[in-house]
Formats: structure tokens, C-alpha cells, sequence
């Protein structure tokens, strides 16, 4: 893997191999926060790559093996975008390679040098143009390696050691590239004193190389050798070669060597010649050139990376164990415990740079740090190397570039800058203000300053400040393009233009997307107009690879070297044409048709529409709408559709499947049958539907307004059940497509109801002499069922009554019966019948009614003195007599209850005739009615002959004169019945009366005398019919006048011909008929 430092100090980690594959992924270290994140994955998975951080920022990786087995390695590049945390292709290499080296130029470009790939081992070397993004080849090294190193030397040019090729094996030659011809020469350096590849080289802070490590093809090396630029030689760092302490004291390949801000070069991690991990970590002091131990890691590891920290810490990354992948860190303090960490006061002497005159500079300018505690504290010496060894008045101040990977023995961490000797010698430091503030000038050549982004920091007696990133490059343009504006190319580009940028300070154009901010292209400050109809002038730039309809928005900002200037966005994003179409849509109209919509496109010249099914064309429409006509009923239809351009035609849509509408079912025969008190069969036609066709049967009671539905039913029939019983229910049924729609009308059912339930729970409220109060449940029937009561003394055997008829229309659940007879015991039948006539079983009570005092079998009736009472009933017998009796009011003074009951026998002895409908009044309390009372008497059903309803009457049994008096009567035909006034309470029976043997003188007059408190009436009978009737006062003023009937009989209410009652005293009654008179005096006593 590689690991990059950041210009905003975060370090990034990139690709690498794992326990399964060669991977892609990418993860952030913060050095603020101590946490790890994942970043934006490469866009090729690598290993054995590079990583490049360049003056603009950004990260350039290359090539790589793509595979665990080393075997195919990859020409691909791609950057970095810290700010958006994205890679971007870049232009791919010449060649693909792994094992190669990367190396930044003091000019800010990449040098690629060597490499393998495909079993074959580079000679090729190329340089990466950062400000055109471009790949360019250059002379050939002299000979083909991998696993070799290159070095950036102080004059600019590139030291290229050791490595390893099929033919030579381990290499020992050294050869050098030169930026002014593109070239590499093996003649000017000596070859290394010792052949090695997986080996390391630093070069130091004066400007020597030191190469360290490898192996030799056999063995790990523990040799190292230093290379002197101005001699081109190279000088073992133990040139006895027995000195203790002058070879590498854990000799290893594959290591990782970081230059520390001290100029020592640290050492850590690699493996011995048997593969195993070495956790000894060592350091080479270049001032004494001697390695000693730093300390141990645990656990060893090697192909690790290490950068270092702007707190000063070296960090190794990941790496092998010699058993599994790592993916922990090691850190590691550079140089000696900083006074923030021991017991020392906090900071009491540790440097600290607050702020500079800029973070960006180029060659040649002056610089100020300001800060604190850039002196020392004493005057006494560092005692340590070289630098460390200051001087209260010799801060140090140190350059160190940031370019470098760590992926490999030629990718350490190197290039340190000491600038304290431009402070001092041009003496631009107040020396009584050097504690707190520092200026120099900085390097002007290229060599001493080249290009990219470094640490600075500030040492006063062996204590470091923390760095700040600082970049040296060329000036960030100061012009600022014009606003980007689109012109539309077609389904997938879109070209951009924009005004130059004012002056000449800048390389190009950086074009990112204004939304993600993502790199997208670089445009050449001298870029041409884009090849387009109509032309679109430069500078400008064809964004393509968009996809049809998508919307497009830039921002466009010109570069150097050191990076972007001020960026002008966009204001108008713009679409693509699009090739396909969105927002198809149908709706079925009938069911024989569809209409289809979509979404309108600006390039269409017209659409197709094609068969979802079969692949064919339907149709075609100049306009985003279609109708599809001659379809079948509740059928999918499905289409695609696709647009025609003047370019072409687009891809289809996706199906998009509709069904027709489905046909309004249509009535059966019957519509509904099987019905029961809770369930019913429906049954319908599917008209023109299919088979599959679903159906919505909606029902509605009587008692609701809203609609309940069941749904999916596949059949043209269904049952409903847990219906309430004797209930209307309304039924209609739609069929419903397979779009889930119901078709526009809907079959009407018509309606049913369902049977009613037998009542239940029936309950006896109350029951009197002569009235029984009962109620019962409905048992779920509806508040519309009728109801039939039947009454039975005898357990229906021949006794039966029906006081609530189904004609009657009754709904209520609960009854009150009079008019019955005492003491007798009523079994009560009740059934329930639905709006159709269908019955329901009975259920059945008993009630007993009393005696109250009058005979079993009798009719009570309380008689109110207050009003009017009636009774009409049927009396027990064998001919069940009807009677009929109405009180007047005031005819009791207190509530009476009276008994009417049946004479099964003649009344009287002998009797008053032969007729058997007799009928006897009882008062238990003996009283009599004050008023003349009406006692009706049926003569249906009598034994034997009725004889002349006109001398058919009723007769009173007197049982103290043993006669039988006869009552004033009428006969109602109609009702079948013989009405008589009575007042006096005994046995009554019907006669027939015949009146032709009277004459005046068998006439009798009663009562006499006459009390008006208790007896009503006078009664004129046995007369002659049509007898003439006159009653004077003594003083001969006639009060009454009137004619017997056809039985010889008229009553005298006591009252004068106005109305008004007579007084007391005595009268005289004329009685004529047939030529006769006869008197009788009449005592009226009040």
C-alpha cells in the first residue's frame, strides 16, 4: 500500500494487498481527532503502486500490479481530491508497470522510472506533466530494473540504484536522469559497492545519498554506502569494515527509512533473508555515522509505510507479520522526548510556530515565522550532533518536502532543507526579536527549493516545534475565467464556454462539477474552439460520457503549478437529450381501449410504440399519447415505447402493462337464492369478461347507509353469511380488471331478506285477573319483522285465540293481553315473520290469571268511576259467548271489579226460556250500578233456533220475585249481538219475547217505587208492542212520552222531556194500546 501525508495533515492510505485480494480501498487518518475514516475507493485496485502528493494537492497514483499473484500490472493513474475525498482518471502511463519508482521533480512533475510487468522488466522511463495532466516518454535507463530506488539530488537530477532484471540479476549499477536532456547516464556515478534491490535511499540534509539494506539475492544486506554527488562516489558507511556500529546493526529488505527533522534517517520494519518480520527499530546518525537501536515494535512487521507527523511522530502503517496482514499502526517520537511529555513545565521550552507571512511561496521570496521560545534557555551547547547543537543565538529552521510515499525502499521520506544559514548570513533577523520572530530569504534555485509541499520547523536546543505546512510553488493565478455557459450536443455531452482569464500567470483550466465538485478535464490556456455545429469559440471544453437527460453544471478556474485560482461557477445547469423515455403511462377508457402517455422529448421527430409481447409496432405518434383501440375485455395489454431522433431511434422503455376495463356484470336468474336467517347466495353473468375476471359483491342493510364489499371473488356466485336475520339487504356486484378497477356501472341484485330467527327469552311481566304482560328478545331480527301472538287455555287442543294477527302489523317486542278470563292458565305462542312472509318456529310462555273473587273462567273488568269501561271478550264455555259491557262514568263511587262469566244452563226455575246464551254478572261486593249499564249478549253459536231477531230480547233473572224481567234490548245484526240497558247486576239470558198476547193489563211497571240513587231507570214491560207510554204530574203536566218496542218494553230514565230529572213525588203513567188504557202510579223518591 502507500501512505501520503496531506497538506492539511491528515495521512491517506491507498490499495495495498490483503488476505484475499489486491484491494481498492482507501481510509483517512485525522491527525486532529486520532481516528480512522474511509475516503472515496480508488478507481483501480492496486499494489505495489505510487503515490505522488503534488505542489497543487492533489495525489497522483500509478500502475500497480491488479492481481495477488504480481503477474498483470496496470498503465492506469488516477488523482486524489483531498477537498472532495474522490479519485480521477488521469492520462494512463506509456507503460504499465509495478515495482517501479515515482519521483517528484524540483519543476513539480513526476518522473517514472523501471518497473515489471507481464514477466518483463522495464527499461522505459516517462514524466507526468502535472499542469497538462499528460504522460510523456523519455530516454531509456541504461538498463532494465525493478526494485530499485531513485533519489532526487540537490542539482535537480534523479539517482537511480541497484534493482533487479532476469538477465543481470541483483544490480549494482547506478546511473543518473537528467531533467535538462531527458536522459539517463551510467558513466558519471560509480557503481554501489555492493549489489542489492528492495534496498533504501534518503538523501541526506547535504545533499549525500545514503543507500541502506536490500538483499543481494541471497542474503539481506546489512552494507550501506553513502553517494557523493560532487565526487560521483560512493563510501561505506563502515569503510574498515569491521568498525562496531557502522553497518546496519539488523540487516533487512523491504523496510521502510524516513529522514527525521534531526537529519538522523530512521529505519523500521523489513524482513531477513528467511522472510521473517524484524521489530528492531534503529537510526543512522549521519553526524557520527554510526546506527544505533531506537526502539522494538510490536509486532514486527514489514512492507509497511511510514510518514512523518506533524507533531513529530514517525507513524508506520500496516504491513505483514510474516502470519497475517496488519492493520494497526506503530508511532514513534523522532528524536528525544519533547518537554511536553516529561516533568517539566509544559512548553517551558518547546518552540512553537504561531503563523507565517504565507503558507505559499515561490523560490527566491522572504519568509517570517512568528512564534515562541526560538531561543534557547542557556547559553551552554546542545551537546548533541550537529543538529541539535545550537546556540541561544542559532535557532534552526528546516525545510522538509512531503512528497514522498514510504511504499517502498525507493519512495522514503526524504529532501530536508536547513535555512538558518540564509537567516544568519544575510542578517535579516533583529536579534533581540529572534525569540518570538524569524526572516530569511529563501532558496532561489531550483535544487535547493524544488517544488511541492513541506513541514516547517523551528529547533532551539534539541527541542521541535510542531510543523506547519507550508507549499512552495508558483503563484495561484490571479484572474478568474469568465461564467461557464452551455450549449447542448446531443443525448450525452454538453460543450462549455467561458471568457479567458485575465493575465498570463497561469497553465490552464481546472473544470469541476459544480455540484460534487469532482475533477472532470483540464483545458490548455491556448485550447482550440470545440469542433461542434454550430462552432462554439475557445476556450471551451465538450463534457461527454453524461447519459441522455442529465443535468450538467461546472465551475471552471485557471491553474499553475501551485494550483487553483479563484473558481466561477456556472449559473445555468442544462440537460441532455434523452434517448429514453420516462413517465409512460396508461388509462383504460373501455373496455376495448387504452390510452397511453409519456414523457415529452425535445429531440423527438416521433415515437414508436411496440408490443410489450410479441416485439411489433403497434403504432406511432407525433406527440408523447397514444390511443390503442380494438382490444379485448379485461385483457393486459402491455407496451414499450421509444423515441426517434433525427441521429436515430432511443432504447425502449421499460413494459408497462395495463389492463381494459372490465364489463359490468349482468343479472342471473335467480339473482339471490338459498337464503337463511344469516347467509345467501348471490349469483350474477360475466358478460364479455374472461375467465379470471374478479368480481366486488357490495351489500347494504336496511339499517345502513354505507356499502360493505367482498373482493377477489373468481366465480360468478358468492355467499354471504353472518347476515342478520329478518333483514332487507340491497346486492350489486361490479367486475374489477386486473388493474385493480371496478368497471363503470354495476350489476343491481336487487335485494332479499333474510329469514327471521325465532324469537326468544320471552318474559311474563305481569298477569291480573283478566291482563297479561309479556316481552321477549328479537334475537337479532331486524326492528322490521312482524310478529303473531296466539293464546290457549286448553294447550291448543280446541281453545285458541289470536290476539296479535300477522295482519296486524305488529313490530314491537312486547304485548299487553286483557280482557281475559280469571283463573285460567294461558300458554302464549310467539312467531316472527320477514318482510317476505317467511315464518319462524314459536317460542312459548305461560301465565295464570287470578280469580280475584268471581268465578273461574269469568271476564274482570275494574270499573273506573271516572270514565267510561268497556270489556268485549269471549267467555268460557262450550259455545265460547262473546259479551260486550260498557259502564258510564259515576255509575260506582269507587272502583268496582266486576266478573262476567258463562251460564251453561237455562237462567231461572223453570227458566226464561230455551235459548242457551246466558251470561251471569257478579259483584263481590254486592253494590249495584247507580246508572243504567249496556250488557251485550252474542247470538252466534246458540243451540237450537234463534227464532225473530225483531222479538228476540234479553230478560234479567230476579231471583227475590223468581221472575224474569225483560230488559230494554236492541238487536246489532252486524255484530251479531243483543244489547240491553241494565241496572241491576244478576243473570241475564236471551228470549225470544212474543208481545202479541199482552194487553194492557199484563203490563207491569218496575221499580216501585222508583229510587233514582240506585235503580236508573223505570221499566214499562209486558205491554203490547207499540204501546203508547205517557207520565204526568199530579198536576197534569206531561213529563215523559213514549212507544214500547216490538216486546212490549220501554224505559223512563226519570227525566222530563228536556232531559233534566224529576223531582220526587208521585206520578201518574197512561199505558194505551189497542183501543185500552190503563193507569199506574209511579213513586219517584230522590
Amino acid at each position: 500500500h502507500t501512505s501520503t501525508i496531506l497538506p492539511n495533515g491528515n495521512v491517506l492510505v491507498a490499495g495495498g494487498e490483503g488476505a484475499d485480494d489486491v484491494l481498492s480501498d482507501a481510509v483517512l487518518y485525522s491527525a486532529a481527532e486520532s481516528l480512522w475514516s474511509t475516503t472515496g475507493a480508488l478507481r483501480q485496485r492496486r499494489s505495489h503502486h505510487t503515490a505522488t502528493l503534488l505542489p497543487n494537492g492533489t495525489v497522483l497514483v500509478t500502475g500497480g500490479f491488479i492481481s495477488a499473484a504480481s503477474t498483470g500490472s496496470t498503465r492506469r493513474a488516477e488523482l486524489y481530491f483531498p477537498e472532495t475525498g474522490t479519485w480521477v482518471d488521469t492520462g494512463q502511463m506509456v507503460s504499465s508497470r509495478a515495482y517501479h519508482t515515482a519521483t517528484l521533480l524540483a519543476d513539480g512533475n513526476v518522473l517514472v522510472t523501471g518497473g515489471y510487468t507481464n514477466q518483463n522488466y522495464i527499461q522505459t522511463a516517462e514524466i507526468y506533466f502535472s499542469t497538462a495532466h499528460q504522460w510523456v516518454q523519455v530516454g531509456d535507463l541504461n538498463i532494465a530494473r525493478d526494485r530499485h530506488t531513485a533519489s532526487l539530488l540537490r542539482n535537480g537530477r534523479v539517482l537511480i540504484t541497484g534493482g533487479f532484471n532476469a538477465v543481470d540479476g541483483v544490480l549494482n549499477d547506478a546511473e543518473i536522469f537528467n531533467p535538462a536532456t531527458s536522459s539517463f547516464d551510467n558513466t558519471t556515478p560509480n557503481n554501489l559497492n555492493v549489489g542489492r534491490h528492495s534496498h533504501t535511499a534518503v538523501t541526506l540534509a547535504d545533499g549525500r545519498v545514503l543507500v541502506a539494506g536490500g538483499t543481494d539475492g541471497f542474503w539481506e544486506v546489512g552494507n550501506a554506502e553513502i553517494f557523493d554527488s560532487v565526487t560521483n562516489a560512493w563510501t561505506p558507511t563502515d569503510p574498515t569494515g569491521f568498525g562496531p556500529g557502522k553497518d546496519m546493526l539488523k540487516p533487512r529488505l523491504n523496510a521502510a527509512a524516513q529522514l527525521l527533522p534531526d537529519n538522523k534517517v530512521l529505519y523500521v520494519g523489513g524482513y531477513d533473508a528467511l522472510m521473517g518480520p524484524i521489530d528492531v527499530v534503529e537510526g543512522f546518525d549521519v553526524a557520527f555515522t554510526t546506527w544505533q537501536v531506537q526502539g522494538q515494535l510490536t509486532p514486527g512487521r514489514a512492507d509497511n509505510t511510514s510518514v512523518l507527523l506533524q507533531n513529530g511522530y514517525v507513524m508506520s502503517i500496516g504491513g505483514y507479520d510474516g502470519l497475517n496482514f496488519l492493520n494497526n499502526v506503530s508511532v514513534h517520537y523522532f528524536t528525544a522526548v519533547p518537554d511536553t511529555n516529561t516533568s517539566a513545565p509544559p512548553s517551558a521550552r518547546q518552540p512553537a510556530i504561531v503563523a507565517t507571512s504565507t503558507t505559499s511561496f515561490n523560490r527566491g521570496e522572504r519568509l517570517t515565522i512568528v512564534g515562541r521560545n526560538f531561543n534557547g534557555l542557556t547559553e551552554a551547547s546542545g551537546g548533541g550532533g550537529s543538529s541539535q547543537n545550537t546556540h541561544q543565538q542559532h535557532p534552526r529552521v528546516t525545510l522538509q518536502r512531503m512528497d514522498a510515499t514510504g511504499n517502498n525502499a525507493g519512495n522514503s521520506g526524504s529532501f530536508l532543507s536547513d535555512l538558518t544559514r540564509e537567516m544568519i548570513t544575510e542578517e535579516l533577523v533583529s536579534w533581540q526579536k529572534m525569540e518570538s520572530s524569524l526572516t530569511f530569504t529563501l532558496p532561489a534555485s531550483a535544487g535547493e527549493l524544488p517544488y511541492g509541499w513541506y513541514q516547517l520547523r523551528v529547533n532551539a536546543n534539541g527541542q521541535y516545534s510542531d510543523s506547519l505546512t507550508v507549499q512552495a510553488a508558483p503563484r495561484k493565478p490571479a484572474g478568474r475565467p469568465g461564467t461557464p455557459v452551455p450549449t447542448g450536443l446531443g443525448v450525452s455531452s454538453v460543450a462549455w464556454r467561458w471568457d479567458v482569464a485575465p493575465g498570463a500567470d497561469f497553465d490552464g483550466y481546472n473544470v469541476y462539477s459544480a455540484t460534487s465538485g469532482i475533477f472532470l478535464a483540464t483545458v490548455a490556456v491556448s485550447g482550440s474552439a470545440c469542433s461542434v455545429s454550430p462552432a462554439v469559440p475557445a476556450p471551451c471544453w465538450i463534457q461527454g460520457g453524461l447519459g441522455p437527460d442529465t443535468s450538467a453544471l461546472v465551475k471552471v478556474a485557471a491553474y499553475s503549478m501551485g494550483g487553483d485560482g479563484d473558481v466561477m461557477f456556472g449559473t445555468v445547469p442544462i440537460h441532455t437529450y434523452a434517448t429514453t423515455l420516462g413517465g409512460v403511462a396508461g388509462v383504460a377508457r373501455s373496455t376495448s381501449s387504452i390510452d397511453w402517455t409519456w414523457g415529452q422529448n425535445e429531440a423527438a421527430s416521433w415515437y414508436d410504440i411496440m408490443s410489450a409481447s410479441a416485439g411489433t409496432r403497434v403504432g406511432s405518434s407525433f406527440t408523447p399519447a397514444f390511443s390503442q383501440t380494438g382490444l379485448s375485455t379485461n385483457t393486459a395489454v402491455g407496451i414499450r415505447v421509444r423515441v426517434i431522433t433525427d441521429i436515430g431511434w432511443g432504447d425502449l422503455t421499460d413494459p408497462v402493462t395495463v389492463y381494459t376495463r372490465a364489463a359490468s356484470p349482468l343479472e342471473a336468474t335467480p339473482t339471490i337464492d338459498k337464503v337463511s336467517t344469516g347467509s345467501l347466495l348471490a349469483h350474477w353473468m360475466p358478460n364479455t369478461n374472461p375467465t379470471g375476471t374478479t368480481y366486488t359483491l357490495e351489500w347494504r342493510s336496511e339499517m345502513e347507509t354505507s356499502w360493505s364489499s367482498l373482493e377477489g371473488i373468481l366465480d360468478v356466485e358468492a355467499g354471504l353469511s353472518d347476515l342478520k336475520p329478518s333483514t332487507r339487504y340491497d346486492l350489486k356486484v361490479t367486475a374489477v380488471n386486473g388493474d385493480g378497477i371496478n368497471s363503470d356501472t354495476y350489476a343491481d341484485l336487487h335485494s332479499s331478506i333474510t329469514w327471521a330467527e325465532t324469537p326468544k327469552n320471552p318474559v311474563v311481566n305481569y298477569a291480573d285477573t283478566s291482563n297479561i304482560s309479556i316481552t321477549w328478545g328479537n334475537n337479532g331480527n331486524s326492528t322490521n319483522t312482524i310478529h303473531m301472538v296466539t293464546l290457549s287455555t286448553n294447550a291448543y287442543q280446541t281453545i285458541y285465540s289470536t290476539p296479535i294477527a300477522w295482519s296486524d302489523d305488529y313490530k314491537v317486542t312486547n304485548a299487553t293481553f286483557t280482557n281475559l278470563l280469571t283463573g285460567k292458565t294461558y300458554e302464549i305462542r310467539i312467531y316472527a315473520r320477514n318482510q317476505y312472509g317467511r315464518e319462524s318456529a314459536y317460542v312459548s310462555t305461560s301465565a295464570f290469571t287470578e280469580n280475584g273473587g268471581g268465578p273461574e273462567g269469568s271476564l274482570a273488568i275494574l270499573i273506573d268511576p271516572a270514565k267510561v269501561t268497556t270489556l268485549s271478550g269471549t267467555l268460557a264455555g262450550d259455545a265460547d259467548r262473546k259479551v260486550y259491557i260498557r259502564v258510564p262514568p259515576n255509575a260506582f263511587d269507587t272502583a268496582t271489579t266486576v266478573f262476567l262469566s258463562s251460564q251453561t244452563t237455562p237462567v231461572g226455575n223453570p227458566g226464561c226460556g230455551t235459548l242457551d246464551a246466558a251470561v251471569m254478572i257478579t259483584n263481590p261486593t254486592g253494590r249495584q250500578p247507580k246508572f243504567p249499564v249496556e250488557l251485550g249478549i252474542s247470538y252466534s253459536g246458540i243451540t237450537g233456533t234463534v227464532g225473530n231477531l225483531k222479538t228476540l230480547g234479553m230478560v234479567r233473572w230476579d231471583p227475590v220475585g223468581k221472575t224474569c224481567v225483560h230488559l230494554d234490548s236492541v238487536v246489532d245484526v252486524a255484530g251479531q249481538m243483543v244489547i240491553a240497558k241494565v241496572n241491576h247486576f244478576s243473570d241475564f239470558q236471551l228470549q225470544q219475547i212474543n208481545p202479541a198476547a199482552n194487553t194492557v193489563d199484563t203490563g207491569i211497571v218496575f221499580p216501585n217505587p222508583m229510587y233514582t240513587r240506585s235503580q236508573g231507570y223505570v221499566t214499562f214491560d209486558r205491554f203490547p208492542a207499540s204501546a203508547r207510554v205517557r207520565v204526568f204530574t199530579l198536576h197534569g203536566e206531561e213529563v215523559f212520552e213514549g212507544l214500547t218496542n216490538s216486546i212490549g218494553l220501554l224505559t223512563w230514565r226519570v227525566e222530563n222531556k228536556v232531559g233534566r230529572p224529576v223531582a220526587s213525588g208521585l206520578y201518574l203513567a197512561v199505558i194505551e194500546a189497542k183501543g185500552d188504557k190503563k193507569i199506574h202510579k209511579i213513586a219517584v223518591i230522590r
